[in-house]
């Protein structure tokens, strides 16, 4: 008996220390122009709005993904508007931010220069 829990306990903490732990997924806005920005950005209708003053970074989405794959950057959130100078610009194409990922952390940087 004692056989038996000694086994079902090692299954157990292998079990739970093979787990994935996911990716965290971030989008981080810089402002390197000589005004304040407005960003809206978020998912399922939670939009947020910063107000980023020169010189700073924002990080304007976060989100973990519990999943074994790593997902595809073109499967990843985009939905964020700046606001500068009364003037929309929708960065909705991967392509516009620096992919600065690694490992399980994917993360995504846009610079706001004048």
């Amino acid at each position: 008996m004692k056989f038996l829990i000694y086994l079902f306990s090692i299954i157990v903490l292998i079990t739970f220390s093979s787990c994935s732990k996911g990716y965290t997924h971030e989008k981080i806005v810089t402002n390197n122009s000589r005004d304040p920005i407005t960003v809206l950005a978020g998912c399922c209708e939670n939009i947020q709005e910063y107000v980023i003053q020169p010189g700073e970074s924002e990080t304007v989405f976060a989100c973990i993904y519990q999943q074994l794959s790593k997902p595809q950057i073109s499967d990843l959130n985009w939905e964020i508007k700046l606001i500068k100078e009364e003037q929309t610009l929708f960065l909705n194409q991967p392509e516009k931010w620096l992919n600065k990922s690694s490992d399980r952390k994917l993360q995504f940087e846009y610079l706001v220069v004048d």
